[in-house]
């Protein structure tokens, strides 16, 4: 007599989503002030390529956090979109920054990521973070600037 096998993944133990360890208050204030710096370099024109992907890591980690958390995750693919608007500008011409609606739009999305530092438990971002840094290896390539200087 055969036994069937149960095909299932396991699972393992969790907590429930608000008994979880949420980030550390000075994390969370070391974020935001990462997230408003980045994004005064932008509009300023202080930005140079590296910070232009360590912007678009940030987008990345945070948009994957508010698909786990299922907060913000609208206003996370708008900031995904103005990320590659500004990616295809950066590969067309070479210029770094933000237009006027482009910034309202960032700068929205700057509220949205500090929000979500805030309700995210520790352990979805780690896993954010390691999801991004992955992602961003893969996407890099493609957007080497194409202008001639």
């Amino acid at each position: 007599m055969s036994r069937k096998r149960c095909r299932r993944r396991p699972v393992p133990p969790r907590l429930p989503r608000g008994l979880r360890p949420s980030l550390a208050a000075d994390v969370v204030r070391d974020l935001s002030l990462v997230h408003h710096l980045n994004l005064d370099a932008l509009v300023t024109g202080h930005a140079d390529e590296r910070l232009l992907w360590d912007w678009f890591g940030g987008v990345l980690t945070w948009s994957k956090a508010a698909e786990a958390t299922q907060h913000g995750t609208a206003e996370m693919r708008e900031q995904l979109h103005l990320v590659e608007c500004v990616l295809a500008r950066y590969a067309r011409t070479g210029r770094i920054g933000l237009t006027g609606p482009e910034y309202q739009l960032a700068k929205a999305g700057v509220i949205v990521m500090d929000r979500l530092s805030r309700i995210v438990d520790r352990a979805t971002a780690v896993s954010a973070a390691s999801w991004s840094e992955t992602a961003l290896r893969s996407l890099t390539a493609p957007y080497k600037p194409t202008h001639a200087e």
